[in-house]
C-alpha cells in the first residue's frame, strides 16, 4: 500500500503499477477512479497466509514541492487556482498566499502529507495517525532502486523490460542551491522578501516538516 498524495514520486510509482498490470495504463487513483484496494495473491510470487502488508510513504521537502507544483502546474495552466480577486495567472508568492489561506482546498499537488495520508503528530489529525512501515524521501535520491526494493519485499519481482526511469524530471535543478534561487528570484518578482515566502509555505506544511524533519536550505 502506497499513500496516496502527489508532487512526492506518485508519477514514478503509478509507472510501476501500469507496467506490472496492477492499474490500466494511464489510469489513476483520484476523482472517480478508485485505487484497487489490493493486489490479488495471483499477482504476487511470495504471498503466504502469513504475509505482512506492506506500507509506505513517499514525502518530499515541502518548499520544493510548492516550487514543483508551480512550476508544473500552475504557470502550464493545468491548473487554475484563483486568487481574492477572481484572477488565475498567479505569481509564485500569491500561490503561496492562496495555499495558505485555504487550508481546506483536496488538491492533492499541494495538499499537506500530514492531512492527506495521515502522518501528522500535531493538529486535528494527530489521534489518527498511520504507522507506515517505510518512509521514503525523494530528495534523498535512488527512488526506484528502493521501489524495487519494497516490491520485492511485498513479493512481487519487476518484469524485465520495465521502464525504470523516473518520470516527470524537468530541467529545475533539485538541489538546495536550485532551490534557493527559485525562491529569491519569485521574491523579487512578487514584491515581496524572500523571508515571508519561506514562512508562509512553512506555516502551511508545519506538520510536514516537523513531522519528517525538513527546513528550508541556508542561504546568504
Amino acid at each position: 500500500r502506497k499513500a496516496r498524495d502527489a508532487k512526492s514520486g506518485s508519477s514514478t510509482v503509478y509507472n510501476l503499477l501500469w507496467e506490472n498490470n496492477f492499474l490500466e495504463k494511464d489510469k489513476r487513483c483520484h476523482n472517480n477512479n478508485p485505487c484497487p484496494t489490493s493486489i490479488t495473491r495471483k499477482q504476487l510470487k511470495n504471498w503466504t497466509s502469513t504475509t505482512k502488508p506492506l506500507s509506505f510513504v513517499i514525502v518530499r521537502n515541502p518548499w520544493d514541492r510548492l516550487r514543483s507544483t508551480f512550476v508544473d502546474k500552475i504557470l502550464t495552466g493545468k491548473i487554475r487556482p484563483k486568487d481574492q480577486h477572481g484572477r488565475s495567472n498567479m505569481s509564485f508568492s500569491n500561490f503561496t498566499k492562496y495555499v495558505e489561506q485555504h487550508p481546506n482546498n483536496k488538491n492533492l499537488h499541494w495538499k499537506p502529507v500530514s492531512l492527506q495520508c495521515l502522518t501528522g503528530k500535531i493538529g486535528i489529525n494527530a489521534n489518527k495517525i498511520f504507522e507506515y512501515d517505510y518512509v521514503l524521501k525523494l530528495e534523498d535520491g535512488n527512488l526506484l532502486q528502493k521501489l524495487e526494493e519494497l516490491f520485492q519485499r511485498a513479493g512481487i519481482d519487476l518484469p524485465a523490460g520495465v521502464d525504470k526511469q523516473p518520470k516527470n524530471q524537468n530541467s529545475y535543478g533539485h538541489t538546495s542551491t536550485a532551490l534557493v534561487d527559485f525562491y529569491r528570484e519569485e521574491a523579487a518578482k512578487g514584491n515581496v522578501t524572500m523571508e515571508e515566502l519561506i514562512a508562509s509555505v512553512g506555516r502551511t506544511y508545519r506538520d510536514d516538516i516537523e513531522t519528517f524533519g525538513y527546513s528550508f536550505p541556508l542561504y546568504d
